[in-house]
C-alpha cells in the first residue's frame, strides 16, 4: 500500500470536503490511519500532505455535521500525537481557525437565543481541541494566550452556556493554567467560580486531573482572586473520589495556606458558613 499513498493520500484529502457528510467521515478515519506516513512525508516538506490536511481537518471540525466533527475531532488526535512539534508551525493557524469557531456562533447568539445541538457540538469540538493542543505543546502556548483566553472566558461567564460545554471550558482553561498559569492568573476571578461549579460534577479522569493541576498552580499564582471564592474550590475538590496522592497534597497545601493566611479565628467563622456535607466531606478528607 506506501508505494500508492503518495496518490492516495492527496485524494483522500480532497475527500474530505465531499458534498456528502458520510464521505467526509469515513475520509476522517481513514486519513488518521496514515497520520505517521504523512509526518514522516512532512520531514521533507509540510506543504504537498501535511498543511493541506491540518487545513481540511480543521474546517472539519467545524463541519455543520455532527458526525463529521466527531471523526475529525479523533483525526485531529491522532494527528498531533504523531507530529507533536512538526505542528508548531501551524499553531497560530489551528488557534485561530478554533476560536473562529466560538466567534462564529457568538456572534448570532446561537448560545443565547437558539441553543442548536450541532451548533454547541462546535464549540465543544474546538474548545477540546485548544485543550488538546495545550497538553501537547506546553508551554509554547503562552504566546498565544491572549487569542484563546478572551473566547473561553466568556463562554464560561454566559448564563445559558450548557453543562457539557462549560465542562469543556473548564478543563481547557485549567489545562492551559497547567503550563500558562503566570499568564492565565491574572483573570481567574473572572472565572473560578463557574470552573468550580462546573468541575465538581464531572468524574475522576485523566482530563480532571490536568484541569485541576491547573488551577492549583494558577491559585498559587494569584491567590487574591480565589480567597473570596474559596468555598466552591473547596467544594470542587471534596467532589473527588480518588484524586493522585500528589494532587491531593497539592488540594491540601493551598488549603492549609489559606488557613494560615486568614488566621484560626477567622478559618472557625469561615467553616461554620459551610452546609454539613461539605464541612463533613473536608474533615474526612484533609482533616480540617
Amino acid at each position: 500500500m506506501a508505494e500508492h499513498l503518495p496518490q492516495v493520500v492527496p485524494y483522500l484529502i480532497q475527500r474530505l470536503a465531499d458534498k456528502k457528510a458520510l464521505v467526509r467521515s469515513i475520509t476522517c478515519w481513514t486519513l488518521s490511519r496514515y497520520s505517521s506516513w504523512i509526518v514522516q512525508q512532512s520531514m521533507v516538506s509540510h506543504d504537498t500532505y501535511l498543511k493541506p490536511l491540518i487545513n481540511e481537518l480543521l474546517q472539519r471540525i467545524v463541519d455543520h455535521n455532527k458526525r463529521v466533527q466527531e471523526a475529525a475531532c479523533s483525526a485531529f488526535a491522532t494527528l498531533e500525537e504523531e507530529a507533536c512539534g512538526e505542528l508548531v508551525p501551524y499553531l497560530t493557524y489551528i488557534l485561530d481557525t478554533l476560536v473562529f469557531a466560538f466567534s462564529k456562533y457568538q456572534k448570532k447568539n446561537l448560545l443565547i437565543l437558539n441553543l442548536n445541538p450541532d451548533y454547541i457540538s462546535v464549540c465543544n469540538n474546538a474548545c477540546w481541541a485548544i485543550g488538546e493542543v495545550a497538553i501537547v505543546h506546553g508551554e509554547g502556548m503562552k504566546q498565544h494566550i491572549q487569542t484563546v483566553l478572551p473566547p473561553l472566558i466568556d463562554i464560561s461567564r454566559r448564563v445559558t452556556t450548557p453543562k457539557t460545554l462549560l465542562e469543556n471550558t473548564g478543563i481547557t482553561l485549567g489545562r492551559l493554567g497547567l503550563y500558562c498559569h503566570k499568564e492565565v492568573a491574572p483573570f481567574l476571578g473572572q472565572f473560578i467560580r463557574t470552573w468550580c461549579t462546573s468541575l465538581r460534577n464531572i468524574r475522576d479522569n485523566e482530563e480532571k486531573d490536568s484541569a485541576f493541576r491547573g488551577m492549583c498552580l494558577m491559585i498559587r499564582e494569584n491567590a487574591a482572586a480565589a480567597v473570596h471564592e474559596l468555598i466552591y474550590f473547596i467544594d470542587a475538590i471534596v467532589s473527588w473520589i480518588n484524586p493522585k496522592e500528589d494532587l491531593k497534597q497539592m488540594f491540601s497545601q493551598i488549603l492549609n495556606e489559606f488557613r494560615a493566611q486568614v488566621g484560626e479565628v477567622q478559618w472557625t467563622n469561615f467553616r461554620s458558613q459551610f452546609p454539613a456535607p461539605l464541612s463533613e466531606k473536608l474533615a474526612a478528607q484533609y482533616n480540617m
